[in-house]
């Protein structure tokens, strides 16, 4: 849809290879299978004459959106909506309702949408992807971004989190991109590179054509004969193969032999076209161009019946237009709208030094636009700046700037206000107090700051305080240096306990306004840094700040104080409170960045009192309320530590879901690196190691990868290393960053404890497995010495009061994993009692775990196997419903061993690893092993191996001896141990 309904001129030809690779993607999308498909390619080489070609055989349904080149700033999501008002066009009443039900914030931005009335808040993003998932459920989709060099931020953001969220949805992604007009640092060039790490991901770069593919075209285009024989030699040596440069070639090849270089050629080619067409539809032509965008005929009329001289553009726009698309010029789109057929001839016509003065034409699409309803006023606004008219240039961007925030196109909001911020010396400067300034630029500081562009904030907060006086206006340049604090911190990367240079002149300057916000709001910093250096001081001046916040009752000094009052006093029955306080003061104010402190500031506190639920609740909620507050970057961090709380918890597709935004915008950092460590160790217990070593080493790129708080690398590391059978290298892991743990959370050290001795009582079984007694020894010594790790007088596993069911889960799970390594005979009941703890706690993964652990030892220690069949059924009840396959694995070996038939539990399947693995068994014994690890009984086995049940009997004794199990179910898990090992 969209563009794509421009006519294909150009005739596709020795293009096989490619071809083949975009039916394979749209056959896989039809199947069920997503893929993603970025076609790259110089100006002409025929991207989208391919993928239109492919798109006319596909048999589901096609959105197509074209990005265009402006230079003023683009309108959000632009490719995107065009694409669905090309769908919406088409759709009958009741598929545009059953589609767009519920999506009121994209009903308010679809042009063609009819009024909901009041419009219910609703993160656009989700909802866009919703809407093109809800479409696909229907028919298979494929949506199609061409020209993606020229797409908006926020266009990005929604194909990112649109492909990180594919899994089995009949959806495909086509983009072209061109190979110029992307110098280093585009936006486009990094999000490509984001993109590679997904998947679904691939790409195809198309190549000019050889001489006989460029012949074969040339005929194609004047027919067999039309063209004489040497003619499409000529031409190739005059293209070089470029499909489009061939055919404007073909139509006037005694205009253009020429032997200039193939880019001037092709600018000389599509000018000659453009020439070949009369006064008025060149003139009408070249308006079009410098609007910049497809529109409307209506508009295009508008325009030129300002320009005064009419006789320049005929009596008629519309026949202008007409003999643009005869000749192959401009072309229809949805909508009535029309544009060039290649846009390359924008390019060039914009460009042209020779053509008369755009001010004109540039002013006139700003009257016209202005009076029409549906107009983008960021476009508005581009051409008032563009034609010099810099009073309402500067009056439409700060229009643009609420427009676009109403959109929650966010970079693109930042972007206006930087516009005005540039224009303000020119229209207000005279008239206006600086002050007017100095709140225009903190307003945009804070807009760079929410997304994730804080040297730009520092850069603007430098400007305000440069026009501030600190004799004249002590009190906001309190105001300024603290927030300039703030600003460098996060800037700079530097750690909470740092004091800067700008924090300490607002310490000096307070003094002389006692009593007042600013001093609250100075303290409050001040506080923040000692509190976490460790130092009492930083409790005295939380107290002091809040006192003094309560006393001139100003929301600003207020909701720090709250905070960081919070953080002095965790244990405190109002410091849940005093953050819900805070964060409500903050909405209210529209402070995004002190909504986000308050909402992570809950967090640490629900989890400090072992409340994940209620963690994970506050997360989801604030981080959806801070997108709509227009800082995505900080709703992503606020969502990526809700999915710690439900990885916890067991729900996976929740974690998933909340860590997709923070992992498709791949904003780098430690914000990012922390969902990548998340993501990990959820691949990791899914059994997706490639996936989980992807996400570890973006990880490692972008950030530390020692220990930071919860979640963090090496959590990720060690889940990975564990999951490939390799726990020494994870006591290695744990070795390294204990120390630092420890003096950290207390949540966190008692997690890493509980990996440490998971992976020493790995490493403990390793050896037993082996025969190798010692490596027990050292396993134990080395869970010993991580234990003797820089502890001090804190005690591990320490509740937080009696309602605090986390801790002695986690503590359970960590004495069954001891009884584990140290082999004890009733480890059963150890893992009966972590068990139980964690079904209390409501971690289900570590149920599951436990009671799968439960069964195994109850059946070697002869225990009643209907309750070991009742363990491995529920463990595998939460091992398919969370997708842990490794787990499920185990549940089956163990259920299949132990002839014990578990609903929904296929029968497991025979097979014995390449390289046989099993080393010390003979041949026939490692055949036997198998059929015991898929549960087959003497009789069966004797059956399939065509020899006697006592032959049997003998082997399976054999395999017990050299295996050192007591039990079929032993061996079999002894042998499944082995088979997965690196």
């Amino acid at each position: 849809m969209g563009s794509a309904q421009a006519a294909q001129l150009v005739p596709l030809v020795g293009r096989g290879a490619e071809q083949g690779r975009l039916a394979a993607l749209l056959d896989g999308v039809a199947q069920g299978t997503p893929g993603v498909l970025l076609v790259g390619g110089e100006a002409g080489v025929g991207k989208t004459a391919l993928v239109r070609d492919a798109c006319a055989r596909f048999s589901g349904q096609v959105l197509w959106g074209t990005c265009v080149h402006f230079v003023g700033t683009p309108v959000p999501f632009a490719a995107v909506v065009s694409a669905l008002e090309g769908w919406l066009a088409a759709a009958s009443g009741p598929e545009r309702v059953e589609v767009l039900s519920g999506l009121d914030a994209l009903r308010a931005l679809l042009p063609s949408s009819p009024s909901a009335g009041a419009v219910e808040p609703g993160v656009l993003l989700t909802q866009l992807d919703a809407a093109l998932l809800r479409i696909a459920q229907r028919d298979p989709l494929v949506l199609v971004v061409d020209d993606l060099q020229w797409a908006d931020p926020s266009t990005l953001d929604l194909l990112a989190f649109l492909v990180a969220g594919l899994g089995s949805e009949r959806v495909g992604v086509i983009a072209t991109v061109r190979d110029e007009d992307r110098p280093d640092g585009h936006l486009v060039n990094g999000w490509v590179a984001d993109l590679r790490r997904m998947p679904p991901v691939s790409e195809v770069h198309l190549e000019r054509l050889g001489e006989q593919d460029t012949a074969d075209q040339v005929e194609t285009l004047l027919g067999a004969q039309g063209a004489d024989p040497g003619l499409g030699a000529r031409v190739y040596a005059r293209s070089g193969g470029n499909p489009y440069l061939t055919e404007l070639i073909a139509a006037e090849p005694a205009e253009l032999l020429s032997t200039s270089p193939v880019a001037e050629a092709l600018r000389a080619a599509v000018l000659l076209r453009w020439h070949g067409l009369s006064e008025p539809a060149r003139g009408v032509t070249r308006v079009l161009a410098i609007g910049g965008r497809p529109v409307g005929v209506d508009v295009l009329e508008g325009v030129v019946g300002l320009l005064g001289d009419r006789s320049a553009f005929g009596a008629d726009v519309r026949e202008g237009l007409a003999e643009g698309v005869a000749a192959g010029v401009l072309a229809h789109c949805d909508g009535g709208r029309v544009w060039f057929r290649h846009p390359l001839i924008a390019d060039i016509l914009t460009g042209d030094a020779t053509g008369p003065d755009p001010s004109s034409v540039h002013s006139a699409y700003a009257k016209v636009l202005a009076h029409r309803s549906g107009s983008e006023p960021g476009d508005v606004a581009s051409h008032h700046e563009l034609a010099g008219e810099w009073t309402e240039a500067y009056r439409w961007s700060l229009t643009a700037a609420q427009f676009t925030a109403a959109a929650q196109g966010f970079v693109e909001h930042l972007q206006h206000l930087q516009r005005a911020c540039g224009l303000w010396p020119r229209v207000r400067a005279a008239t206006a107090p600086t002050s007017e300034y100095v709140d225009l630029l903190l307003r945009t500081s804070r807009a760079a700051q929410c997304v994730a562009e804080p040297e730009q904030a520092l850069s603007l907060i430098d400007e305000a305080l440069s026009l501030t006086e600190r004799a004249d206006s002590p009190a906001l340049a309190c105001r300024l240096l603290t927030l300039r604090h703030r600003m460098q911190v996060e800037a700079e990367h530097l750690a909470w306990t740092g004091v800067t240079t700008a924090l300490r002149e607002a310490e000096q300057i307070v003094q002389s306004l006692p009593g007042t916000a600013e001093r609250a709001i100075v303290d409050s910093s001040l506080a923040w840094t000692e509190i976490w250096a460790g130092r009492e001081r930083g409790r005295e001046l939380a107290d002091e700040a809040l006192r003094a916040a309560r006393a001139t009752g100003s929301p600003d000094a207020l909701i720090p104080a709250l905070v960081v009052s919070a953080l002095a006093h965790p244990a405190s029955a109002e410091a849940l409170g005093w953050l819900e306080e805070a964060y409500e003061l903050a909405r209210v104010s529209g402070a995004a960045a002190e909504m986000a402190d308050a909402a992570l500031g809950v967090h640490n506190l629900h989890q400090a009192h072992g409340q994940y639920a209620a963690a994970l609740e506050s997360g989801l909620r604030r981080g959806a309320d801070l997108f709509l507050a227009g800082a995505p970057v900080l709703a992503r961090f606020v969502l990526t530590s809700a999915a710690y709380f439900a990885l916890c918890l067991g729900q996976w597709e929740t974690a998933q879901a909340s860590l997709r935004p923070a992992l498709a915008a791949a904003d780098g950092g430690h914000r990012e690196a922390v969902a990548r460590a998340t993501m990990a160790i959820l691949c990791a217990r899914r059994g997706e190691l490639a996936a989980a070593q992807r996400q570890l080493d973006r990880a490692a790129q972008i950030s530390t990868t020692q220990y930071m708080g919860t979640a963090t690398y090496p959590y990720g590391a060690v889940e990975l290393l564990l999951a490939q059978r390799k726990p020494d290298l994870a006591l290695d892991v744990v070795d390294a960053e204990i120390g630092a743990v420890v003096l950290g959370d207390p949540r966190d050290s008692d997690e890493l404890l509980v990996l440490a001795a998971r992976a020493a009582a790995d490493l403990a079984q390793d050896g037993r497995d082996r025969g190798q007694r010692d490596v027990v020894q050292v396993a134990q010594e080395r869970l010993r010495a991580v234990l003797a790790a820089g502890w001090g007088d804190r005690r591990p596993f320490t509740a937080w009061d009696d309602a605090d069911l986390l801790t002695p889960a986690v503590r359970a799970m960590y004495e069954a994993e001891l009884a584990r390594l140290d082999d004890r005979p009733d480890q059963a009941h150890s893992w009966a009692r972590a068990h139980r703890a964690c079904q209390r706690a409501g971690r289900r993964w570590d149920e599951a775990v436990a009671a799968a652990h439960e069964a195994h030892a109850a059946l070697r220690a002869g225990q009643p196997r209907p309750r070991a069949a009742e363990l491995l059924r529920e463990a595998m009840g939460i091992a398919l419903e969370l997708g842990a396959a490794p787990l499920r694995r185990r549940v089956e070996t163990t259920a299949a061993a132990a002839h014990l038939v578990l609903e929904p539990i296929a029968e497991a399947s025979l097979s014995v690893p390449e390289g046989r693995p099993w080393t010390g068994l003979t041949p026939r014994e490692q055949e036997v092993l198998a059929h015991v690890v898929a549960g087959r009984s003497n009789t069966e086995i004797a059956k399939a191996l065509f020899i006697s049940d006592k032959t049997v009997s003998v082997h399976i004794s054999n395999i017990l001896r050299k295996s050192g199990t007591t039990s079929r179910v032993d061996a079999a898990a002894w042998a499944t141990r082995l088979a997965d090992a690196p």
